[in-house]
C-alpha cells in the first residue's frame, strides 16, 4: 500500500541588511575572508497557486548556500556567524518571515537543521548559522526561501538582501562584502490547484509471493494512479515526490514501514521509468486547462538479503510547482 498527499508552497525573496544591524560599523577593520560570499539567489519566474496557504513556502524556491572562511581576530572565536535583515519588515504571525518589497510574498532564511533564523526580528543569537570555532575557521549552511504571506498581485523583487557577520564584534564576513542578495523574474499568482479526490490517496498494491523477488532491484505489482490539477491555461507544472515513511537508502525508492522486509515502493512516470524522490520532475511546459498526470507504484526489492512476507506499508508527499 501507498499513501500519497499533496503540499504546494513557493517563495522568493530579497533581503537587505545594514552593516549596524549585526553590531559592526563601516569603518570595522577588515577580516573573516568567505567562500561563498557576496552570494546572489536568482529566481526566474515564479507562479504561485491562489490554493497555496499563507505562511507556506512556495513551491521551488528554497535554495542552499554554505559560508566557509578563517577570522582572525580573536575576539571573533568561539562566536555565532549571523545573517540579519535590515530595513525589512517582520510579518506578523510568521516568526522569520520579513518582507520583501512585493505584497503578498515574503522571504525566510532557515539554519542547518531547518530552523528559521531571526524569530525575534532582532539580530541576535537566534540568527545564528554556527560558531566559529576556537581558532576563528567556520563552515556553515543554510537555505533562503519565499514564502506566502497573503494576497498577490504580481510585480518582482528588487531590494532584498541579507548581510552576515560575527555576532557583536563589529566585524562583517569577507571583509565587508559579506551580502546575501535575492532577485526574481515576475511573480505571478495562477489558478491552479490539485483536485480534492487526488489530492490524498491510497494506492493499492496487489499481494504477490515473495519469490516474486528473485534478486536485488526485482519489481512486481505494477499499479497505476493519477494526480489531476484545475488549472488555467499556459502554466508550467513540475511535481517533487518526498519520502514520508523514511529512507531506504536508495534515490528511487520509497521506504516501507510494514512488516516484509527488504521491500521498498517505487514511482514511475507516464513513461514507466523511476522518478527520483525530491527531486522536480516536469510534467508540462504548458497547461491548456485541466489536466490528469499518470504514475505508476510498484514493489521494489532493496537489496541482497532474502525478503521476508509481511505487509508493505510507504508512504509519499507531493509538491507541485508552478511557472
Amino acid at each position: 500500500m501507498l499513501s500519497l498527499a499533496s503540499r504546494t508552497r513557493a517563495t522568493a525573496r530579497f533581503i537587505v541588511l545594514a552593516i549596524f544591524a549585526l553590531g559592526w560599523t563601516a569603518s570595522a577593520h577588515a577580516d573573516c575572508p568567505t567562500t561563498g560570499l557576496p552570494a546572489t539567489f536568482t529566481y526566474g519566474t515564479v507562479a504561485v497557486s491562489n490554493s497555496l496557504v499563507a505562511g507556506d513556502t512556495i513551491p521551488g524556491t528554497v535554495k542552499s548556500f554554505t559560508l566557509s572562511g578563517q577570522c582572525t581576530n580573536s575576539t571573533t572565536f568561539d562566536i555565532p556567524v549571523v545573517v540579519c535583515t535590515s530595513g525589512q519588515t517582520p510579518v506578523p504571525g510568521m516568526p522569520g518571515v520579513f518582507t520583501t518589497g512585493l505584497t503578498g510574498v515574503g522571504m525566510r532564511m532557515r539554519n542547518s537543521q531547518g530552523v528559521a533564523l531571526n524569530p525575534s526580528a532582532t539580530c541576535g543569537a537566534d540568527s545564528s548559522l554556527g560558531n566559529t570555532t576556537s581558532n576563528g575557521s567556520f563552515n556553515v549552511s543554510g537555505t533562503v526561501e519565499l514564502v506566502k504571506t497573503g494576497s498577490i498581485t504580481g510585480g518582482t523583487i528588487t531590494s532584498a538582501q541579507y548581510v552576515s557577520g560575527v555576532l557583536n564584534t563589529n566585524i562583517p564576513l569577507n571583509n565587508g562584502s559579506n551580502r546575501l542578495t535575492l532577485t526574481t523574474g515576475a511573480i505571478r499568482p495562477v489558478t491552479c490547484s490539485v483536485t480534492a479526490d487526488t489530492a490524498t490517496q491510497t494506492i493499492a498494491l496487489r499481494p504477490v509471493s515473495a519469490s516474486a523477488f528473485p534478486a536485488a532491484g526485482s519489481t512486481a505489482a505494477n499499479a497505476p494512479f493519477s494526480i489531476g490539477l484545475s488549472c488555467q491555461a499556459g502554466v508550467s507544472v513540475a511535481v517533487t515526490f518526498s519520502s514520508a515513511s523514511g529512507s531506504s537508502s536508495l534515490p528511487n525508492v520509497i521506504a516501507s514501514n510494514g512488516t516484509a522486509t527488504g521491500i521498498g515502493v517505487q514511482l514511475l512516470n507516464a513513461s514507466r521509468s523511476a522518478i527520483k524522490l525530491d527531486s522536480p520532475l516536469q510534467l508540462t511546459s504548458g497547461t491548456t486547462g485541466n489536466a490528469s498526470f499518470q504514475f505508476f507504484a510498484q514493489y521494489y526489492r532493496l537489496g541482497v538479503a532474502s525478503v521476508a512476507p509481511g505487509t508493505v506499508n510507504a508512504a509519499a508527499i507531493f509538491t507541485m510547482t508552478y511557472q
